[in-house]
């Protein structure tokens, strides 16, 4: 079974563009609302994991 903290493997797609993931380490603190708001204006699909 693959570690929790590898890269996702490849998921062939249709399009051509590019896909990055990106992960935070947020705690949370103050700042999750606004990471939460710049995800969301900007309509990027998000996942949050909770290690407690």
């Amino acid at each position: 079974m693959p570690h929790q903290d590898q890269a996702p493997k490849k998921v062939p797609t249709k399009s051509k563009q590019k896909i990055a993931y990106l992960t935070i380490d947020d705690g949370p603190t103050k700042y999750l609302t606004e990471i939460v708001a710049a995800l969301k204006k900007r309509k990027r699909k998000s996942h949050f994991f909770s290690r407690w």
